[in-house]
């Protein structure tokens, strides 16, 4: 017979450029992960310092067929983020800045939210700001709307930053 990969139920996309101090921190902190059924599309936006070598590094010693490296020319993080989204194959896709990490129990989470409703079509987290060594500093980034509408969305960013969300497909 015909072997046929899953597809998985969520994508990360990882954008990065020159990040070569933060990305192995940031890569651990989705292996940490406590949900398992994702794919990571890892998109190099032209990196011209080491980013690569690490980025290699990890691939080679994990060797976890979540894993894929997509290369372009710099085109600047939109650029980057649309490249991965076009890329990635789950139901839900989530965004995970190169210089930033999850907590373990991230995906877990937003996906029961999705599971339990199934008109969402975004979720987010708040974010707790690190120092350049990866500290906690005790700052949170948080929104005084939890759920926000459409218009609500419009008028103010309630998702904090890049790093926060999950959304369905489609």
């Amino acid at each position: 017979g015909t072997l046929r990969l899953m597809t998985p139920r969520l994508s990360i996309v990882v954008p990065f450029y020159c990040v070569e101090n933060y990305i192995g921190d940031c890569l651990a902190s989705i292996a940490r992960q406590s949900f398992e059924d994702f794919e990571v599309v890892l998109v190099d936006d032209g990196s011209t310092d080491g980013t690569q070598a690490v980025i290699d590094r990890v691939v080679r010693q994990r060797q976890d067929p979540r894993l894929r490296v997509i290369q372009r020319a710099n085109g600047g993080l939109s650029a980057a983020r649309n490249t991965g989204i076009a890329a990635a194959q789950g139901e839900l896709i989530g965004f995970l800045d190169s210089d930033d990490a999850w907590r373990a129990d991230k995906l877990e989470r937003h996906v029961r939210l999705f599971a339990a409703d199934p008109g969402l079509g975004l979720t987010f987290s708040q974010s707790d700001y690190m120092t350049e060594a990866g500290h906690l500093t005790g700052t949170r980034l948080r929104t005084t709307r939890h759920q926000p509408s459409l218009h609500d969305m419009l008028r103010r960013n309630h998702c904090g930053n890049g790093s926060t969300v999950v959304i369905r497909r489609d």
